[in-house]
C-alpha cells in the first residue's frame, strides 16, 4: 500500500488523470503453470481487499487523479459500482467475456476495452454487440 500512495503521488506530481489498478481474486484463478512457477504466491501479494480499493480511491482523489480499475468478473462489478467510479476497463484477455462486458456497460459510464491481440473484425462484433450502450469504438 505505502508503493501504491508514492506511485499516486508521483502520478499526480506528473499530471495524471487516472491511476489504474487491477480487480481480481486468487481464489477465482483456475490451476496453471502459476501454481508451480511462484506467480500464485506474488498474485497473492498483489490483490487488493475491497478495503484496500476504497483507501486507494480515496487518496486519488486526495491526490486530484481518478481511481480506475481492471475488472475480472461480474462479482467485482458490483463492488466497483459501490465505489461511485463512473470508468471501468476490461483487460485484453477478457475480451471475449461478453456478459462481463455487458455487465460493464450497464452499470458505468465508460467502458475500456483492450482489445491486445484481437483481430479487427472481432473488435467491431464486439462494438456491434454492445452498441445499444454506447459505442465503443
Amino acid at each position: 500500500m505505502d508503493l501504491a500512495k508514492k506511485m499516486i503521488k508521483s502520478a499526480s506530481n506528473s499530471g495524471a488523470d487516472y491511476c489504474k489498478f487491477q480487480t481480481w481474486s486468487v481464489k477465482n484463478l483456475t490451476s496453471g503453470p502459476w501454481d508451480d512457477d511462484g506467480r500464485r504466491e506474488i498474485y497473492e501479494k498483489a490483490e487488493l481487499s475491497k478495503d484496500q480499493h476504497i483507501l486507494l480511491r480515496n487518496f486519488c482523489l486526495e491526490n486530484n487523479t481518478k481511481f480506475m480499475t481492471s475488472v475480472f468478473n461480474i462479482e467485482d462489478i458490483k463492488f466497483l459500482k459501490e465505489l461511485d467510479n463512473s470508468i471501468i476497463k476490461i483487460p485484453s484477455h477478457e475480451v471475449y467475456n461478453l456478459e462481463l462486458i455487458d455487465q460493464a456497460c450497464q452499470n458505468f459510464d465508460q467502458v475500456l476495452i483492450s482489445t491486445g491481440a484481437s483481430k479487427w473484425e472481432e473488435i467491431k462484433k464486439i462494438n456491434n454487440q454492445f452498441h445499444k450502450y454506447k459505442p465503443l469504438l
